[in-house]
């Protein structure tokens, strides 16, 4: 094989990639971003151990709500170390119209390659919960990256569904998903500090 024909494999690989991930980031709206400081002499091994036990840190989690949204069903947290489900019913109420919206997620955290000294993303799959939420956004993923000195950035976004469509729904479920966010990173972060970071 010429070096030619390979290089041109190479440019038409690399170019499936970038417009592949572009495909990706335009399936999906950004939620949250934000940075925390993470303490302790290994900050490293101390997030290592923070991902190593996902169903941790949603032990963590205290769900928040805002007026118009009624928790029916508490939180529940099952499933394995590496791969917990957590499940919450709540009914959400626009003018005088209420339904009743089943989170249902399983959440896998997997290791990521980027210029990071350490990257994770914890994705939460959505398609088992209620219709509207699952067909509005599959999934809400956090990337997190850890900066030196001793910086933890993360990046909230929701990966659109397959009845995905701007509007009065599709407001409603990315303001619930904006609610938790927050929850969610504050869980992290006391994670974080139980493992030493």
């Amino acid at each position: 094989m010429s070096i030619i024909h390979q290089l041109s494999k190479t440019i038409v690989l690399a170019a499936c990639l970038v417009f592949g991930w572009q495909a990706l980031a335009q399936n999906s709206d950004l939620v949250l971003q934000s940075e925390i400081q993470v303490g302790g002499s290994n900050p490293e091994r101390a997030l290592e151990k923070t991902v190593a036990d996902t169903r941790a840190i949603f032990y963590n989690y205290v769900p928040a709500v805002d007026s118009s949204t009624t928790i029916l069903k508490p939180l529940r947290v099952s499933g394995s170390a590496a791969m917990p489900v957590i499940q919450m019913t709540l009914r959400k109420c626009v003018a005088f119209i209420c339904e009743v919206v089943d989170l249902d997620a399983e959440i896998r955290t997997v290791a990521t390659q980027s210029d990071c000294a350490k990257s994770y993303l914890i994705r939460a799959d959505l398609s088992r919960s209620s219709t509207t939420l699952a067909n509005t956004y599959r999934e809400l993923n956090v990337e997190a990256c850890l900066n030196k000195p001793n910086t933890l950035a993360f990046r909230v976004t929701a990966r659109r569904g397959p009845e995905y469509k701007s509007g009065v729904v599709q407001q409603e479920v990315m303001k619930m998903l904006k609610l938790q966010s927050k929850p969610i990173l504050q869980a992290i972060q006391k994670s974080l500090k139980a493992n030493g970071g």
